[in-house]
């Protein structure tokens, strides 16, 4: 191959490289915004089935603040007719095999858990996966928030899939810590 063929070649792949570096950041751009928008647009259907008719508001977020728990990722208060009726921590906790993400609606009045609700996860199809449904998560409903929960004290775990159970838990106990800390009256 002669060297002016190599220097061509080169400068073509170069090229059409660069080409792609800058096709890809542009449609990510332009993406992210979209998606961005569609899930907050999720989060706040979500709300709206743990405190329905309220108006929200999020008063902690984690890439802004940094003064609650690192796996705490917002927090929003649930209000009717100006008065807040409940807070909403959307929270992290890494499972068997991906970041478990939860919604825990606490009631502000009772400080029980009204509804928790597993937005985002990841992991194992018909174990971990279980921790979605009804069936498991219903069992956080009324809880109090000064009580520590705890698999197999009083919380069921999933059969096959403790790991990703007591991610749920560790998020309901760490939103009850915070909760009772700064929002308890």
């Amino acid at each position: 191959m002669k060297k002016n063929s190599l220097i061509a070649t080169s400068l073509l792949l170069g090229f059409i490289t660069a080409f792609l570096a800058v096709s890809v950041f542009f449609v990510n751009s332009i993406t992210s915004n979209i998606i961005a928008k569609s899930e907050a647009t999720q989060l706040n259907s979500y709300y709206e089935t743990i405190f329905p008719e309220s108006d929200y508001e999020v008063i902690y977020n984690s890439q802004k603040d940094k003064d609650k728990s690192a796996n705490i990722l917002t927090v929003a208060t649930a209000s009717k007719d100006g008065e807040i009726i409940g807070y909403l921590y959307l929270t992290y906790t890494t499972g068997y095999s991906s970041d478990v993400i939860s919604l825990i609606g606490i009631d502000k009045t009772d400080a029980k858990i009204v509804k928790v609700i597993v937005t985002k996860q990841s992991e194992t199809p018909g174990l971990g996966t279980l921790s979605t449904q009804p069936k498991f998560l219903d069992q956080f409903m009324d809880k109090v928030t000064n009580e520590e929960l705890k698999t197999k004290d009083n919380i069921t775990a999933i059969t096959g899939a403790t790991i990703t159970s007591k991610a749920v838990v560790d998020s309901v106990n760490e939103s009850f810590n915070d909760f009772n800390n700064n929002y308890m009256k």
